[in-house]
């Protein structure tokens, strides 16, 4: 006679409080680390706004980039627990809902810290672009006035003297 057929094992049972916490531990320690250093590359960027240097910029926002990619899949393994952040540290033990606070903490105001100061370099990028846009009119102006007046050929002192 052949075996009763059992139930397949869920393919994703839900997580444990352990391997909950461990999850959590290790996605929110990631994005520490990510969100470090884009804070370092955020201070890199600020100088370079404020120092008018486009190139070494540019390269450090490829980098943001390439870091921002790395979060992306940080995120997304977060979702689900971002919008009910209180029972899902309710189901955590005492010290796994320490780190992990003390993690969420850290990571909120680094991003906080990084959005600020992004948002001091636009501010900044905007000023340079309009004394930049006032700085071609009054060269387009100038030009144009030198045109009008300065082209103008001027007499020949020894035409008149004779």
């Amino acid at each position: 006679m052949p075996e009763p057929l059992m139930p397949e094992p869920l393919m994703n049972p839900a997580p444990g409080p352990a391997a909950l916490e461990q999850k959590l531990i290790n996605a929110l320690t990631a994005q520490r680390a990510i969100y470090t250093e884009l804070a370092a590359l955020a201070k890199k960027q600020s100088d370079y706004v404020n120092s008018y240097d486009t190139e070494n910029l540019m390269a450090v926002l490829g980098a943001r980039s390439r870091l921002l990619d790395q979060i992306a899949p940080l995120d997304r393994d977060l979702q689900p627990y971002k919008e009910c952040w209180q029972q899902t540290l309710e189901k955590c033990g005492m010290d796994a809902r320490g780190v992990i606070t003390m993690l969420l903490t850290q990571v909120r105001q680094l991003l906080a810290d990084i959005l600020e100061r992004d948002e001091t370099d636009k501010e900044i990028l905007v000023r340079q672009k309009q004394e930049v846009a006032g700085q071609i009119r009054h060269t387009v102006t100038g030009t144009q006035v030198t045109r009008a007046y300065g082209a103008r050929p001027r007499p020949n002192r020894a035409q008149f003297e004779a």
